[in-house]
């Protein structure tokens, strides 16, 4: 249900609303006050008329008109048609959201078609013929279609009869040229049972060509055997040499191998040699060992009692800080026994006793 109008720059209204309530709306006025504007602004927004410029204002700035519909009452749903100098847009706007059109040439947005459901059947000028009334027969009967849809329908049915028949047309020439087909090639039926024998003759062709390729290889590989067997004649001397050859070769390794562990002992021998005479000249050592090792126990033994003199040391300072304590609170205690005996009277206030 639509409930409010806004009107901006549109014709002679600067800055008009307009709230609609529940039931008929009446608007009333003077002439040439503004009252067929107000329906040219809603035919503006819900249909996209009248075109052109002629309805701004040049005075007057952008032309914008807002109406408002609402579905239930916390749902309410904008739709926003506004013209400026470079911008020609429609906009929704709803609880989630705002929503743009634009480039929609003479028509209107189909969601805004869907949401007023308000088109030129809705609305009538006082000039305008009676509805229906002044009209053809074959008018009459196209609004009626275009209300119920019939024109859907009747386009639905001249396609399918159109469809059909056109699929019919096909079916009747290709059934004639299946026809026509089979009868060019009736006579020849025995080609199948000739490709049969085509490809059983095909078959065996290769299979003769396979076996010839495979006795060709092997005289190949006979004369080449047989050409190996006759060169391995001609070196049969130089086999028995090559084994010969390979013994020798194996007891030279041998010999060197041995060779080196020989050179190898004579150096450790040279070391051990050696080793011994450095030992002869330090045969004294192992006496300083033992002096070393009395040194290391006196040394140990000092630093036990520098250990045991330094914790001495701490304990002096700690007794010392004891009496200095000590003397420091016999002093204090002193100077308070004296102000006490300046303090108490000869004679006792509660008693009344003296010294």
């Amino acid at each position: 249900m639509i409930k409010q109008l806004t009107i901006s720059n549109f014709q002679s209204h600067k800055k008009t609303e307009l709230s609609f309530d529940d039931g008929i709306n009446v608007i009333i006025g003077q002439s040439d006050s503004g009252k067929s504007a107000i329906i040219r602004a809603l035919n503006w927004v819900a249909n996209n008329k009248p075109s052109g410029e002629a309805f701004r204002s040049k005075w007057g700035g952008d032309t914008k008109a807002t109406l408002s519909t609402e579905l239930h009452s916390d749902y309410q749903q904008t739709v926003i048609r506004s013209k400026e100098q470079t911008k020609n847009t429609y906009s929704i706007s709803d609880p989630n959201g705002i929503t743009s059109f634009a480039s929609f040439g003479q028509n209107v947005p189909q969601e805004i078609k869907e949401l007023l459901n308000f088109s030129s059947l809705n609305i009538a000028s006082q000039f305008d013929s009676p509805f229906l009334l002044a009209m053809s027969g074959g008018e009459v009967a196209s609004y009626l279609n275009n209300i119920v849809h019939l024109d859907k329908i009747d386009t639905s049915l001249t396609n399918i009869n159109k469809t059909l028949k056109d699929e019919k047309t096909v079916y009747t020439r290709v059934k004639q040229e299946l026809e026509a087909t089979q009868i060019r090639y009736a006579g020849f039926d025995y080609l199948e049972k000739a490709e049969a024998l085509l490809i059983e003759i095909e078959g065996l062709n290769n299979d003769g060509i396979n076996r010839g390729n495979r006795l060709n290889n092997l005289q190949t590989a006979i004369v080449s055997i047989e050409s190996c067997r006759l060169e391995l004649k001609k070196y049969s001397g130089v086999i028995e040499a090559k084994k010969l050859l390979i013994e020798v070769e194996e007891l030279e390794k041998e010999r060197i191998d041995k060779t080196t562990r020989v050179e190898g002992l004579k150096v450790t021998l040279d070391y051990i040699t050696q080793c011994q005479r450095e030992l002869k000249k330090y045969s004294g050592v192992k006496d300083c060992q033992n002096d070393i090792y009395a040194i290391e126990k006196d040394i140990i033994h000092l630093d036990q009692r520098q250990e045991n003199l330094e914790e001495l040391k701490n304990t002096l300072g700690t007794l010392t800080d004891i009496q200095t304590d000590l003397d420091w609170k016999k002093m204090k205690l002193e100077e308070d026994k004296a102000k006490f005996e300046e303090l108490m009277p000869l004679t006792c206030p509660l008693c009344g006793k003296g010294d």
